[in-house]
């Protein structure tokens, strides 16, 4: 058996288990190739670690290999030594079926490659006998697609392209019979046009690249998943409601780091091309009358600020104004909510922070001049938090006071007009509309099966509703609080769920086969909210010498809006 070209490509925010996993499915593969009577040449093997920093200014980069170097190690045989996989700098290119490719992007070995074969064929037609007929037939099956089959895996710009493409150019023109200082624009002007008809490097690579992106959209296959993932990402850079594709390059590329895609959008709006999508990565409004942060700024600020702007604006998460009406303080954290975008990792850059000051101002002032409607989507889920004495709560949407009457607390809705730091976690649920705080310190440890206790010492912080007696009724059954009021406790007016339920014990088989370190099954819970079970799938791998830990996901619907996610992990 002969494998060549084989790559794969491991993600985790665990090192440990970064440089793991890779070593696990590379000594696998071995011991595969080795029982069916073959080898892997070890010797012709690499990795790369990529690790990204970010600068001072909020820019990622990608760590040399001087920064971040590992060992990884693997045996040819069952009980073969260890031997080492040479590791590569991110900026460094391997070749892989006749592609140079780096993590960076780095094209330096794609143009001395391109170069040479450019040197090779020129050298060689300038010293043959050929016919003026034979060398343009040259060009189109010999030099032309060894040219554009390097180009799509590559991000090559004009500059670039006309230093490798010019001596193949002089050529053309002589077999033409033309001087080589005759306009290039009616060189590649089409025969209709009374042009020569000879398409610049830069176009081939730019029509190349269009092929690859729409036959893969088109099937929508891992690559096509892939790209379409990337004009997501790209989208968020950007930040506009428009499809970024359909903007002006000059002034909109500031926003987003470069890419294929970036590079792509660049020669289509050179060459005033429009690309349209049945589905667009674009992104919706959350409320009536909703507006695009980024839309809003651009009259307002120049370029260099703007991209200062977008800086604080992808770390907060920002995309609209209604995200904007949630975040009442510049400074809130984002451990409070969560957005079911992909957004890209950035941090915050504090000095960046009075440059987004002023944009909040301008998008204050949109906001009194026309204020919005009602919430159509959301894209942000909020967890509540509160003040270390609990005086304070807030869901990132609004912020609740602690009011107190005697014994008797409850929580008022305020507007703010201080900052406060909300940095303690809160068991806090609505129901019809009220507010519950449920504080754990006041919930009994005994589970007797019916107990009447007063709702200040027991339930702890709470507003009951006002059609409840001053004494309720609590009944606790299977980790279930039901309220209702005194004498009809079995009716119970309502419940919710509070702390470790048995929606949060899973049960199920997870199974693996043969050769393989990944597992999969079905899972349930014993019951949910509804009193109906929750059902869905796990999935999970085995880490660690010997397979001694093991980590994975879960995810379980109900018949109705309920879902319940999360990560699991073991060690033996």
């Amino acid at each position: 058996m002969f494998a060549d070209d084989t790559s794969q490509i491991c993600n985790s925010f665990q090192e440990s288990c970064l440089l793991e996993q890779p070593r696990q499915n590379l000594q696998l593969h071995s011991h595969l190739v080795f029982v069916t009577g073959g080898l892997i040449a070890l010797d012709k093997c690499s990795f790369y670690h990529v690790q990204f920093k970010f600068d001072d200014d909020g820019n990622p980069r990608m760590l040399k290999i001087s920064e971040n170097s590992h060992d990884l190690m693997v045996r040819r045989t069952f009980d073969g030594p260890l031997e080492v996989i040479k590791q590569l700098d991110p900026n460094s290119e391997h070749i892989t079926l006749g592609y140079f490719i780096a993590p960076t992007g780095c094209n330096i070995i794609t143009i001395k490659k391109l170069t040479e074969i450019v040197t090779h064929w020129t050298t060689k037609i300038k010293s043959s006998n050929l016919s003026d007929r034979n060398t343009l037939l040259s060009y189109e099956s010999v030099i032309k697609p060894k040219l554009t089959y390097r180009l799509v895996a590559n991000s090559l710009t004009f500059e670039e392209c006309d230093a490798i493409f010019r001596p193949v150019f002089e050529i053309l023109l002589h077999a033409c019979g033309i001087q080589r200082h005759m306009s290039r624009t009616l060189c590649r002007a089409s025969h209709q046009f009374a042009g020569l008809g000879f398409t610049h490097l830069y176009d081939l690579h730019g029509q190349e690249n269009l092929k690859f992106f729409f036959m893969h959209l088109q099937r929508f296959d891992n690559t096509g998943k892939l790209i379409f993932i990337l004009l997501q990402i790209t989208q968020l850079y950007i930040g506009t409601e428009q499809f970024f594709m359909h903007l002006d390059y000059d002034k909109y590329n500031f926003s987003t780091p470069n890419s294929w895609v970036k590079h792509l959008w660049q020669y289509t709006d050179a060459n005033d091309l429009s690309i349209d999508l049945t589905h667009e990565p674009t992104f919706q409004k959350q409320r009536k009358y909703d507006a695009f942060i980024m839309d809003l700024l651009h009259k307002h600020f120049e370029p260099a600020d703007l991209f200062r702007i977008n800086k604080i604006r992808l770390h907060l998460q920002v995309l609209v104004l209604a995200d904007k009406t949630i975040l009442p303080n510049i400074n809130l954290g984002m451990s409070h909510r969560t957005s079911s975008y992909e957004w890209p990792k950035q941090p915050l850059v504090t000095k960046y922070l009075p440059l987004w000051k002023r944009a909040c101002a301008i998008l204050n002032t949109t906001l009194a001049s026309k204020p919005l409607g009602e919430w159509t989507s959301l894209h942000q889920s909020f967890q509540w938090s509160a003040t270390s004495d609990e005086l304070y709560i807030t869901n990132g949407t609004e912020t609740y006071e602690c009011v107190r009457f005697g014994r008797r607390k409850k929580y008022e809705l305020i507007t703010p007009e201080q900052e406060y730091t909300f940095n303690h976690s809160a068991d806090i649920y609505w129901y019809h509309d009220i507010l519950y705080l449920v504080s754990s310190a006041h919930i009994p440890s005994t589970h007797s099966n019916r107990n009447t206790f007063d709702y200040d010492t027991v339930i702890g912080d709470i507003t009951l509703p006002h059609s409840l007696e001053k004494k309720i009724a609590k009944l606790i059954r299977r980790n279930r609080l039901i309220f209702g009021s005194e004498g009809s406790e079995d009716k119970g007016i309502g419940k919710f769920s509070w702390g470790m339920l048995d929606t949060n014990n899973l049960t199920g088989t997870l199974t693996y086969g043969a050769g393989s370190n990944r597992m999969s099954g079905v899972v349930s819970t014993a019951s949910s909210s509804t009193g109906n079970p929750m059902t869905g799938t796990a999935t999970g791998n085995f880490y660690g010498p010997n397979a001694n830990e093991i980590g994975g996901t879960f995810s379980v619907n109900g018949t109705g809006m309920e879902t319940f996610a999360g990560a699991f992990g073991g060690k033996r």
